[in-house]
């Protein structure tokens, strides 16, 4: 398969020769407590820096607004006048 945000291959670490990023099961540590494991799961992402972009402290939120940051680049719209 493929890793759902950056799409590269996903390897299955545990076949010999295999090739591609290693897969990580991504799932909300929060669900986990409550519901259990299985339901908790949201999908495969490659381990590094997919899945470790996606820790407990970045919200879907904090990854909208870093995502429009990157691509608004705030203080330089205000320093050069950059109005969109």
């Amino acid at each position: 398969g493929l890793c759902f945000i950056c799409q590269k291959p996903l390897r299955d670490r545990y076949v010999e020769g295999a090739t591609g990023q290693t897969a990580a099961v991504d799932h909300c540590h929060a669900l986990e407590k409550t519901v259990g494991p299985k339901a908790s799961i949201r999908g495969l992402l490659c381990t590094f820096p997919c899945n470790r972009l996606l820790t407990r402290y970045w919200t879907p939120e904090r990854l909208e607004r870093a995502a429009l940051y990157s691509r608004a680049f705030p203080a330089q719209v205000v320093l050069l006048g950059l109005v969109k």
